[in-house]
Parts: structure tokens; sequence; C-alpha cells
């Protein structure tokens, strides 16, 4: 699914079903006709499978929410290049290998990243998000970076059982 130089004026919802997903988000603004943190989210269903999501300088008015199934297929996220979010930005994933990443983005809202089993790598790098950031992941290896990123509310990052790496680099700044 490719959504790209899009204007879509409320909220957009995408249901897949089992199988491997590729949704691109390109160039495109969700919520037109409203204001940030109003109606114009962005919800993403998947099953099992293989999930990939990437959105590049795009503009999400209120939630982007995706729940990527269950069983150990992973998933890919990608926000990148000037994209926002305007309010959360929601991450329910299955239990394979889970990589998130946030580059040069920002989120208006809360940062809910719940990643299951198996391993995770999340990576937020010059990205400001305007409020709460949490990370639960369950038994895997998992590494989470922060760098040259701002996070205004609290931090809660539970990495679970297994062998786990937490940095937070270069000009980083938690204010919760």
């Amino acid at each position: 699914i490719i959504l790209h130089d899009t204007e879509v004026w409320l909220n957009a919802s995408i249901s897949n079903g089992d199988g491997h997903t590729n949704i691109t988000v390109e160039q495109t603004d969700v919520g037109l006709g409203v204001g940030l943190g109003n109606p114009g989210s962005l919800a993403i269903s998947n099953g099992a499978g293989i999930d990939q999501f990437r959105m590049v300088e795009s503009t999400i008015k209120d939630d982007l929410l995706l729940s990527n199934g269950a069983g150990p297929s992973g998933s890919r996220i990608e926000i990148l290049s000037n994209s926002r979010i305007g309010n959360d930005f929601r991450l329910a994933a299955d239990d394979g290998l889970d990589r998130v990443t946030v580059e040069d983005s920002s989120i208006v809202d809360d940062v809910r990243l719940s990643l299951g089993g198996g391993s995770s790598e999340v990576t937020f790098r010059n990205a400001h998000l305007q409020e709460h950031l949490r990370i639960a992941a369950g038994a895997g290896a998992d590494q989470v970076r922060l760098e040259g990123t701002t996070v205004e509310g609290d931090t809660n990052i539970n990495l679970g059982d297994g062998v786990d790496l937490l940095e937070i680099l270069a000009a980083s700044a938690l204010y919760g």
C-alpha cells in the first residue's frame, strides 16, 4: 500500500489480514481538514506476518496506531525526514525481530511501544518527543538508542529479560 502525495481530510484506517505487509506514506497529510491533536488518525491493523511501515516527509494530525498481529515474524517501522505525528504514536508489535526508527521527526504527544517477545531494536535519532516515551519489551536481546533526541515528558523503558543495551547519546535531553 502506497500513499504518495496524498491528502486525507479526516481519519484513515487500513486493515490487513495474515501475510506480509508493506505500507509507505510519503509526502502525505492525514487529517488535512483539522488542527493538530484533533481527528486525523492513521490506524493500521495487520495480521500475522512481516509488517513494514515507512513514513517520509508526512504529517498525521492526530494518532498513528499500528497493530502488527501475533506470531514470530517481526516488523520494521520507520518515521523519517521531517515527519510529524500530532498526537500519540502507539505500536503493538508481535514476537519477532522488531525494528523501530524515528529520525529527524517529531511526535507531539505520547510514544508507546509494546514490542512483545523476541529481539527489538529501537532508535530515536534527532527526534523531538513532546510528551512521554514508554517502551515495553519482552524476553530477547533488545537495544534502545536515543541520539540527539529530546523527550519532554517522562521516560519509561522496560527491556524485559535477555541481554539488553540502552544508549543515550549525543546531546539527548530527558526532561521528565
